[in-house]
């Protein structure tokens, strides 16, 4: 943990009294440089609230922070957290779709490794223009959202099977088709109203086409689509074409 706290501050380029300085001011109670040496030294263990705010200062995770985690470690872990806050029923017996979770890690360990997320987490992150002025905390949550995002796709298409990918487009384009609702857009003014209004009509019809030429795709591919129930896609394989 000592040498945790000071290398990131020396990353950071702050003397002890600057650090000291700014956490006797955010807490409204006086911390010593003396004492923040300590801290760092593993002499003393800082509270709580000594260690959010050295978490706030630096924007780095009070369990890397801490040295209780690694990155790749509070990132994975955040990635799991929120599929379990979606709901995402990973133990789900395999004859309903579900996946285990052995398969779960091996897509998150997939996607961990793929190069933004290693660009976002390496120290080359601060160089790239688009994240000069990120912290690390702002990286790791941005790893957690691609992350989640490409577990999502890889489940709910089936890891890329026919039935799973046609499942996957005819619901994102079933979510599309029901995406305005004038009643929930409580903040927009009478003329964007009025240009909803104008091709909200013309913009259903090309979306419920798109669905009607997904089902016709399913069926040449010698597939059936089904009403989604409890089910998690909703083409299976039908009869052969004769």
């Amino acid at each position: 943990m000592s040498n945790r706290i000071r290398e990131i501050r020396l990353a950071h380029g702050m003397t002890l009294v600057e650090v000291s300085q700014k956490i006797s001011q955010f807490l409204g109670s006086k911390i010593s440089p003396d004492l923040l040496g300590k801290y760092e030294r593993g002499d003393r263990k800082p509270n709580f609230a000594v260690m959010g705010t050295l978490s706030g200062i630096f924007g780095v995770p009070i369990s890397y922070l801490d040295g209780t985690k690694t990155i790749e470690d509070i990132v994975k872990d955040g990635a799991i957290d929120e599929l379990k806050k979606k709901k995402f029923y990973f133990s789900a017996p395999k004859d309903k779709y579900g996946i285990t979770a052995t398969e779960l890690n091996n897509y998150i360990d997939d996607a961990f490794n793929k190069p933004l997320i290693q660009l976002l987490l390496s120290d080359q992150a601060t160089k790239e223009p688009s994240l000069k002025e990120t912290t690390l905390n702002d990286r790791v949550e941005t790893a957690v959202h691609e992350i989640v995002g490409d577990v999502f796709i890889h489940t709910e298409t089936d890891n890329f099977s026919i039935p799973g990918l046609l499942s996957y487009f005819y619901s994102s384009v079933d979510q599309l088709d029901n995406e305005i609702d004038l009643e929930d857009l409580t903040d927009i003014t009478a003329q964007q109203k009025n240009n909803i209004c104008e091709i909200r009509p013309e913009i259903g019809s090309i979306l419920k086409n798109a669905k009607k030429e997904i089902i016709n795709l399913a069926k040449d591919k010698n597939y059936i689509y089904y009403e989604r129930d409890f089910d998690r896609f909703c083409f299976k394989k039908g009869k052969q074409n004769k």
